[in-house]
């Protein structure tokens, strides 16, 4: 007997690690001489970014620098003073099981800040920033895909299965010179600096992929005379990754993590200024294929054993996102307002969870103003917001949601002397992963000692059939084809029987 089974490899996930890395961050400040002594603080805020990032056997390292600000006005003058420091951390984690094309996911964010006036001149800083370390590992498992020989009688799905997995990921920095244009007054020191990444183009070529895009920054900053003034300006970029193996028929996820901006002045120079942004591009590439997975299996000529197996099959990610408007209002209990320096908002603690089969995240949003009273002193107000947001995609089958938010625009307006509205257009990006789970075979062998016998009188039997009963189940029951009931029938080859009186040809 001539018996053969076809087998086909194929690519599943799994994490190998998931946890969040707790990292203190503290500055015992005293002012350097140059600096005014401290009447009032304005904010004090961490920015955390990981700024590399590698894998070596079965460890994990990253570096995360933070970089702490204090923003303070004095008695001496009406200026927005700014003092910072940026603090390096490495951390090394241990990764389960066996590293293999890993997707590694690294989101820092600020848990807690502390900063306590010691006296005009000395500040204590305490703080927590903690980063979330997502690695997700691969491994290839055989499926049966087909047999032949023996008489054998295969009931076959076709699915989509994933045969190839990249993942990888750079840090691209982009520098350019800036200088001031006629129309900007002097910059005499820096309030406030942050960028956001707009990618363009993501196309993949035969073992590459170009990515192009720009790199937006904002500077606020203080003039000679303690006014404040704006910068804003793009840098563009175009980069061309490695991806070995992949080609158009790949599927690509992009993500950006951690951008970071730096500008040093030239020489000392107050209108010539280094501008340096990094981040992080992910890249996430899939390969799909369509497979006959074997879900049951029998012979009419001999016994069989069938080894069944439960089946993850991942299906293609896909990138959903929700975009709103959230409304908040600002109110001073002890100065008016009668200048606004800038209007910020920060989006963090992002979360989902699910619903009668929707997906929802939710989330808050700090809120900020800062203005001027009219002495002229500046004045901070901040208030946080909570969202809620349904996203467009069912929660069924889902296996992992990577979250990412982005706050889009901010705007203001004047309600009244002691009072502000802030609107705020902020983004939810969510990457959702699903998986759905089959009962397949993952072998068949068939007994040639076992042969089976029928009734050499016997050619047809008459099978009173029920309305949607399985062509497949009768078949097995009467060790006979679906094919030859169908084609004895007048029937078509769908699983599902009319209710009626069916003959069923026995065969040897």
């Amino acid at each position: 007997m001539d018996f053969f089974v076809n087998h086909e490899k194929i690519t599943s996930t799994k994490v190998l690690l998931d946890t969040t890395c707790e990292q203190s961050a503290e500055w015992d400040l005293i002012l350097p001489d140059y600096y005014p002594d401290i009447f009032r603080i304005l904010k004090c805020s961490f920015t955390p970014a990981v700024t590399s990032r590698s894998i070596n056997g079965s460890r994990i390292s990253f570096e995360l620098t933070v970089n702490i600000k204090i923003l303070y006005c004095s008695a001496e003058n009406k200026k927005v003073n700014c003092v910072e420091q940026k603090q390096v951390f490495t951390k090394t984690l241990d990764i389960n099981g066996d590293v293999q094309n890993p997707e590694i996911h690294l989101r820092p964010r600020t848990d807690y800040i502390n900063c306590r006036v010691q006296n005009q001149r000395r500040l204590d800083i305490r703080g927590c920033v903690s980063t979330r370390v997502k690695v997700i590992g691969e491994e290839t498992s055989e499926l049966l895909i087909g047999a032949s020989g023996g008489k054998i009688q295969l009931k076959r799905e076709e699915v989509s299965v994933l045969k190839r997995r990249i993942s990888f990921s750079k840090r691209i920095t982009v520098s350019e010179e800036i200088e001031l244009s006629e129309q900007k007054p002097d910059m005499d020191s820096m309030i406030k600096t942050s960028c956001d990444i707009d990618m363009t183009e993501c196309k993949v070529i035969p073992d590459k992929m170009v990515v192009k895009g720009e790199a937006k920054a904002f500077v606020l900053y203080n003039t000679s005379d303690d006014s404040c003034d704006s910068l804003k300006f793009s840098l563009p970029f175009s980069n061309i990754l490695d991806i070995d193996g992949a080609d158009e028929s790949f599927k690509v996820f992009t993500q950006i993590e951690s951008p970071f901006i730096e500008i040093i002045p030239k020489s000392n120079s107050q209108r010539e200024y280094t501008c340096e942004i990094s981040f992080t591009v992910c890249v996430n590439a899939y390969k799909y294929d369509n497979e006959y997975l074997v879900l049951d299996a029998y012979s009419t000529a001999y016994e069989c054993e069938n080894e069944a197996s439960q089946l993850n099959c991942e299906l293609c990610p896909e990138d959903v996102s929700v975009r709103f408007d959230l409304t908040g209002t600002l109110k001073s209990d002890d100065a008016r307002l009668s200048e606004v320096i800038d209007a910020s908002a920060e989006c963090y603690n992002v979360q989902y969870r699910t619903e009668n089969n929707n997906l929802l995240v939710f989330g808050s949003i700090d809120i900020s103003l800062m203005a001027r009273d009219p002495d002229g002193c500046p004045l901070l107000l901040s208030d946080t917001l909570s969202f809620e947001k349904q996203l467009d995609t069912k929660a069924d089958c889902i296996s992992s949601i990577d979250l990412t938010a982005k706050i889009c625009s901010v705007d203001y307006m004047i309600k009244s002397d002691d009072c502000a509205e802030i609107t705020v257009s902020a983004e939810i990006n969510a990457n959702v992963k699903k998986c759905l789970k089959s009962s397949v075979l993952k072998n068949i062998s068939l007994n040639e000692n076992s042969k089976k016998t029928c009734n050499p009188n016997c050619a047809l039997k008459l099978y009173n059939c029920e309305e949607n009963e399985s062509l497949w189940d009768v078949a097995k029951r009467f060790n006979t084809s679906p094919s030859a009931i169908a084609q004895e029938n007048d029937l078509t080859q769908s699983d599902s029987l009319p209710k009626a009186m069916l003959l069923i040809p026995i065969t040897d």
